[in-house]
This record gives C-alpha cells, structure tokens and sequence, in this order.
C-alpha cells in the first residue's frame, strides 16, 4: 500500500464508525451554523436562535459522554478531538454580531474543527464500556467482542466460549460477594489463557478492602533460577541478612516445599508466550507469594541447611527491583532515553548497540516517520553511531533488544536497512472482515 494514503485507510478502518458518526453530526452541525450564521446575522430575533443552536455540539457530545464514558473516564482521553470541536463553537458565539470579529475567528474555528476532526477520525480507538453493566454480563459482552475481533484466534486455536464457561462461575461468585478483587482476577486468568502480551488488565479497586488472588507481598528478598537449576536469593534486605540469607545464598524450601515445587504449585499463570521466561519469572512470583510470614529453607556458609521465619514487609520494592534488573528494563521514560541506542565496545572487535525503545524521544518526529513511512533521522543517527564503532575496531555487533519498550517500526526498520543492499519487506497491514 502507498504509505500516507496507505496509513489513512487503515486508521480509517480500525476507528469506530459508530463514534465516527458521532463526530460527523458534530461536524456538520459546525457547517449548517456557518452557514445560517451568514444568512440570518443581519437578523437579530434569528441571530439571538442562531447562538442558541451554538449549544447543538455541546449538546450532541454531552449526550456521547454519557453513553460511552460516564462509568470509564479514563476513556475520555479517546473522544478529546471531537469534544474540543464542540468547545470552539462557543467561540463564534460569543462574537456573532461582531462583523470583524466573526471574521477572524469563524475561518479558525473552520481550521480547528478540521483539525480536530481529522485527528479523530484517523486515531480514534475501537473500544468499549461495559462498567455500566453487571459483572457476568460485561464478562460475556468483553467474551463476545474477543471472538469476533481478536486476530490470533484461529491461529491459537481458542474457543472462546470454553474459556468464558471456565472462568464464568468465579465471575458470578464476584458479582454475588460484589468483590471487585475477584472479578478483577477472573479476568486477568482468562486474559492469561491468550498468552498475549498486549492483552493486559488494568485494576482499580481500593486494595486495603479487596484482596487479589495476585497480591504479592515483600519478605526482603527475592529468588533466581540459575542455569544450573539451583535457586539463589537475590536483592536481599539487611534485615534479612541477619538471618544467614545473603544474595547468592542457595534457596532449597518456600513454606515446607521443595522450591521448584512451590513455583509450580503456588505462582498463578501470568500468561506469558514464552515457557522460559515464564519458568525464570516464577522464582520473583514465589519470593511474593505468601502470607504475613513464610518459612524461607536455605543452604547456610558451612552447607547446612537452616530454616527462617519471614515477615511481610509494608514496603514493597524489592519484587520490583529484582525484575527491573533481570529483564534489563529502564524503570522511567527518562531512563529510557537516557539508555536507548548507546554504543559502546564490548572488547576489541565486538561493538554493542542498546535499543531499548523505537523512539527517538520527539512524539511528533516520530509521528511524522509513521506517516511517511520511514524515519530518515534515525538512519542517520544509526549510520554515524555504527561507523564511530567501525573506527573504534569493530568487527562484530551485538544488538541489545531485551525488554524493548515497542514503539514506531520505522525506527526499528530504519536500523534493519543498514544490514542488506537488498529491498526488504518490513510489514504490512492486514483487515479482516466478515
């Protein structure tokens, strides 16, 4: 496809059309007041209507916000454009029988209401807000969109209806405790059935009163599987260290159960696509798995094996800090920045490049490359960083992607490009329908 014309089509496609509507009676209110503004202003009776019917797009986009907002404000931020087209109708209001007034900030208000609509219509999201309705029935209306929409479906081979059957009777005994801690973990276990990174659950319940079959707790430390298959403590407190368990300590027992054991008996599926990760990961989940106390069974410094009772900690980092570091994950945007695409030589002949985030930390560059379809300024930035290394003696390149923030593929592409004189097919976009 032609990248811009391309791009437009298929952000035209993935909106909403019903909000597109929405949008579009919202708009066209704008052109008929424009219109009867220069039939009717040398009226006063029909001038004073005229400005009356200014409250139309207020009205119209009122009425939207209580149908798909009210119950999810974070959803706001989706309708903003088409709202803000709304608000700039009482600019012209307020200066209607002013003749060069109205001018000046009619041809603006013009401008930004096609703006504003543009922006809508090509980035305006296709989502849904079932807050409104009861527990078992926003379950089976989130079921019911995931089966008609979600891509992989067929290529994962889920049946969705034996997953909602699955996790439905949780989801009733939520509604019936009215416990949004339960619903909220019903799901995320169904989410994790997809083994899908970008589907996510976010939470938002007051968690000093509801309790999650997810909650993690602190005990001061936190655990590792080696190569080996050994499990050592990592990250640990100085509290903890008075009791023999220091980082590196080997770690035989989690409450009476051999380490591994309890992994596999007590970590919740996070629902990771990858079984490795998912293994290495489990040794942070079951560090946090407990209750007020756990009994900890570690190998001491003469080789003994000893046994110490941990308390839950009302501070809880160091889950955080023992997965930050194992995943190599920046824990801010600046961060982030700060680290993404520094080089250096990791010996005489192998260079290293770090590509922690397609970004080149400018939102509207980068918007800009996603239109065309390429980011000439981080080719270039990639060209100089690689030929610096080539005069420092590199041979070799190793290209650090560990835990990649995602972003605009042309960055990553812009990269892949310095690798061949060949033409590359880089992506594509695929709509299915019916």
């Amino acid at each position: 496809m032609d990248n811009l014309l391309g791009r437009i089509m298929f952000m035209l496609e993935s909106s909403n059309k019903i909000h597109m509507i929405w949008c579009g009676a919202v708009m066209l209110t704008m052109i008929v007041l424009a219109v009867l503004h220069h039939r009717w202003w040398e009226y006063d009776s029909k001038l004073r209507l005229w400005r009356k019917l200014c409250l139309i797009p207020f009205l119209i986009t009122t009425v939207h916000y209580f149908i798909y907002v009210s119950g999810a404000p974070e959803f706001l931020n989706n309708y903003v454009p088409m709202y803000l087209i709304a608000i700039i109708a009482f600019v012209p209001m307020l200066c209607a029988d002013m003749e060069k007034g109205y001018r000046i900030f009619a041809p603006v208000t013009a401008v930004m209401t096609a703006i504003f609509g543009i922006v809508f219509f090509t980035s305006s999201n296709d989502i849904h807000n079932y807050t409104r309705k009861s527990y078992t029935k926003s379950f089976h209306a989130m079921v019911k969109e995931l089966d008609r929409r979600y891509v992989l479906k067929e290529w994962k081979k889920l049946d969705f209806s034996v997953l909602e059957e699955k996790y439905m009777p949780i989801v009733r005994e939520a509604e019936e405790k009215d416990d949004p801690s339960l619903f909220s973990d019903a799901v995320f276990m169904f989410c994790n059935e997809l083994h899908d990174g970008h589907v996510e659950v976010y939470v938002d319940y007051d968690d000093k009163k509801y309790h999650s079959a997810f909650e993690l707790n602190d005990y001061g430390l936190s655990m590792v599987q080696l190569d080996s298959g050994e499990v050592i403590a990592v990250c640990t407190e100085k509290e903890i260290n008075s009791f023999g368990i220091e980082d590196g300590t080997i770690i035989t027992k989690w409450n009476g159960k051999p380490v591994l054991q309890a992994a596999e008996e007590l970590v919740e599926n996070e629902g990771l696509s990858v079984k490795a990760n998912a293994e290495r990961l489990a040794m942070f989940e079951l560090s946090a798995t407990g209750g007020e106390t756990v009994e900890v069974t570690f190998i001491d410094k003469s080789g003994n094996e000893r046994t110490a009772v941990l308390s839950a900690r009302a501070d809880e980092h160091t889950y955080d800090e023992a997965v930050n570091a194992f995943v190599h994950r920046p824990v801010n945007r600046r961060d982030i920045l700060t680290s993404n695409f520094s080089t250096k030589m990791l010996n005489d002949e192998c260079g290293y490049l770090r590509l922690s985030a397609e970004t080149t930390g400018g939102s509207i560059s980068d918007i800009m490359s996603f239109y065309r379809g390429e980011c000439r300024s981080a080719r270039k930035m990639f060209k100089r960083k690689l030929r610096r290394l080539k005069e420092q003696g590199m041979e070799y390149l190793v290209v650090d992607l560990r835990n990649n923030q995602g972003g605009y593929d042309e960055i990553g592409c812009a990269l892949c490009e310095l690798f061949t004189s060949e033409e590359i097919y880089a992506q594509g976009v695929g709509l299915r329908k019916d």
